[in-house]
């Protein structure tokens, strides 16, 4: 099948039958669930209470405008309106007991396995993809069960709060696969096209990394439905102006500056934005290498990443810098004998570029890979399909991948079953992170081991001598204790750090 000129008809792909799919996924659902069901009962863990669990405004006790507009104004994130709107009506039908969320979030990665599945077939279907249409159907249901069962997606569904994340790349994949539907039903088309500008507006009141998606779908128009045709290039500047004017007025709107909302977010880290644009060149090859080989020992809530200095301290950012050109420039080069390979390469760095750039965010996150790995298993798979003629190879290979990815993201899945294994497992694994140390030594205490939680207190001072909170904490050991003048001391200490601290100052107060 050829992608349809510029100024012919839209392309009229079938779409597949919704029953008998539908029934295939829930049967692949019920699966998914009982990979993730060690997780079902795990705690909150960090940004889990600041965005869901502390904030009065998440409380949702009535369906009321008043309350709905606490939901929108007293979150942590106000931007993420509708990601807030899901966790509030979570609390609403069963407080903060975490099975309820948990339940949604794997409901909405199911969904979006499904989603992938429609949408990968719609993109071969497309391509023009050689073989039967139950050669395709096959393809894509093999494209969206390795990604779906890829232990990477687990902190995107575990992680309660990271269901921005992946609430986002649900209205992502509707809007698209809705823009592809208004393309092929000129009758409905306006009706189609309202409905993937609503969802891409959902997408960004998620998550905003959902920005890219205009882009993605300009793309996805000129490789697929425009045979990359110049003259539509060409003929669509604007177009591709719009695009660009779009994505900054997101950034417009969700910062009351830019400037001050790129600079302020470095406010809070130990690097500068020269130094994390460097390092990231490294970190997209780290998540590439936690893609292929996904072990649960590689994986971890928090990275100590090394930071990058310059291009040649350590020589792997230029390594790594010249590696990704040279990957876009044979993109760029062998777009045409090979769009469908080019197209899933463009998908995964436009997706990588918003968290992977000068925004001061946190250098390493595992989550930000759960919307790029799309279309990279999707290429994976292709070709593998390419390498594999035969159906009962093929068949035992995506057997064995699956299977052993499945075990993979169980045991992946005992770690978030409670809160108090997540913080050991990341300290264990990024030993510098004092929010780890600082959240494991305040659980070992919770649960009447202080003897366990003081040097992880201590651990957390090296790394940060600010954290007011260890120290007032320390000083609660130390009085349950006897030890009065190490609990004075600590007392003391977190006052002098933050005078206003009233916890210190009212167990001092009562010490004295």
């Amino acid at each position: 099948m050829t992608p349809n000129p510029v100024g012919s008809e839209p392309c009229q792909p079938t779409f597949p039958g919704l029953v008998p799919t539908t029934a295939l996924f829930l049967i692949f659902s019920a699966f998914i669930f009982l990979l993730y069901s060690p997780s079902l009962n795990g705690d909150f863990v960090f940004d889990d209470w600041l965005n869901i669990g502390y904030p009065e405004g998440m409380h949702l006790k009535e369906l009321s405008l008043a309350e709905l507009r606490n939901v929108f104004t007293q979150s942590k994130l106000p931007n993420r309106a509708v990601a807030n709107l899901t966790f509030a009506l979570n609390y609403y039908f069963h407080g903060l007991k975490p099975l309820g969320y948990h339940l949604v979030n794997v409901f909405i990665h199911c969904l979006n396995a499904f989603l992938l599945f429609i949408l990968v077939r719609r993109t071969l279907d497309l391509s023009g993809y050689p073989g039967s249409a139950r050669r395709i159907f096959r393809l894509s249901f093999i494209t969206a069960a390795i990604w779906a069962v890829h232990p990477l997606q687990t902190q995107s569904v575990s992680y309660l709060v990271q269901r921005m994340n992946s609430l986002a790349a649900m209205f992502y994949l509707i809007s698209i696969i809705t823009y592809l539907k208004g393309r092929s039903d000129n009758r409905r088309i306006y009706f189609y096209f309202i409905i993937s500008a609503l969802a891409f507006i959902c997408a960004v009141l998620s998550k905003e990394n959902a920005a890219t998606l205009p882009l993605i779908i300009l793309l996805y128009e000129w490789f697929f439905l425009q045979d990359l045709s110049r003259r539509f290039l060409r003929s669509k500047a604007v177009a591709w102006s719009a695009v660009a004017a779009l994505m900054v007025l997101i950034l417009i709107v969700f910062e009351s500056s830019i400037i001050d909302g790129i600079i302020s977010g470095y406010r809070l880290r130990n690097f500068t934005m020269g130094q994390r644009i460097l390092t990231e060149f490294n970190v997209i090859f780290f998540y590439l290498g936690q893609f292929i080989l996904p072990h649960p020992s590689r994986l971890s809530l928090e990275h100590n990443f090394p930071l990058s200095y310059s291009l040649f301290k350590p020589l792997t950012t230029l390594f790594s810098a010249l590696g990704l050109a040279g990957i876009f420039a044979l993109v760029v080069y062998r777009a045409r004998q090979e769009r469908l390979l080019a197209f899933c390469v463009l998908w995964f760095l436009i997706n990588m570029v918003i968290e992977s750039s000068f925004i001061g965010l946190i250098l390493v996150f595992e989550h930000r890979m759960f919307l790029p790995s799309m279309f990279l298993v999707l290429l994976v798979v292709l070709l593998a399909d390419r390498l594999i003629t035969k159906k009962l190879p093929m068949a035992i290979a995506t057997s064995v991948v699956v299977t052993v990815l499945s075990f993979w993201t169980y045991q992946r899945n005992m770690v978030w079953s409670d809160s108090l294994l997540v913080y050991r497992d990341t300290v264990q694994k990024a030993p510098d992170t004092y929010l780890a140390r600082y959240h494991l030594a305040k659980t070992l205490q919770n649960r009447h081991l202080p003897d366990e939680a003081i040097p992880q207190y201590f651990a957390t001072l090296r790394l940060n001598p600010g954290e007011y909170f260890a120290h007032n904490n320390l000083g609660v050991i130390y009085q349950e204790k006897g030890e009065y003048d190490k609990a004075i001391y600590h007392y003391k200490t977190a006052l002098a750090i933050c005078p206003t601290c009233q916890q210190a100052q009212e167990n001092l107060r009562n010490l004295q």
